[in-house]
């Protein structure tokens, strides 16, 4: 038998499913779904969050910047500028407002709604990396955890 004779190998019939697929809300939801819409960064991304209010922006950080796409469109609404690496963002409960947290221990509370870039708010938070920067759920406070091993609550 010589390996290069391709008349010698019988073709494999693979069996067609006998039962036909029901159409359930899963797997519409699954065939609906179109190629995703990919962002290619130069620098890590670190965190990312979706506003929890329509129309359910988003929000990513990677290196110094902080990036605000609509989830409208996936376009850019807005690019954010820290002074040191960013390696957390989150949204508030009624997606009005988000915060950074960087390395050089600084959390940045923002207002989505701002045509500027400038922060509301800038303050010294921890003597390390600020790893997590999280709004509590009734809104009115902000949790910051450090690389200095400390978690803090802001009113």
């Amino acid at each position: 038998m010589d390996a290069t004779d391709i008349s010698v190998y019988k073709r494999i019939q693979i069996p067609k499913s006998i039962r036909p697929q029901r159409s359930n809300p899963v797997t519409t939801w699954w065939k609906n779904l179109s190629s995703p819409t990919i962002i290619k960064e130069a620098n890590s991304v670190n965190s990312i969050d979706f506003s929890p209010a329509k129309p359910y922006d988003f929000i990513y950080a990677s290196g110094t910047k902080s990036y605000l796409y609509s989830g409208h469109s996936n376009e850019l609404v807005r690019t954010y500028t820290s002074k040191d690496v960013i390696h957390s963002c989150s949204y508030r409960g009624d997606g009005r407002l988000f915060c950074v947290g960087s390395r050089d221990g600084c959390v940045q509370i923002y207002d989505e709604s701002s045509v500027k870039s400038n922060p509301l708010r800038v303050f010294k938070a921890h003597d390390s990396s600020v790893f997590v920067s999280l709004f509590s759920q009734n809104n009115s406070q902000l949790f910051t955890a450090s690389g200095d091993c400390i978690l803090k609550l802001w009113d």
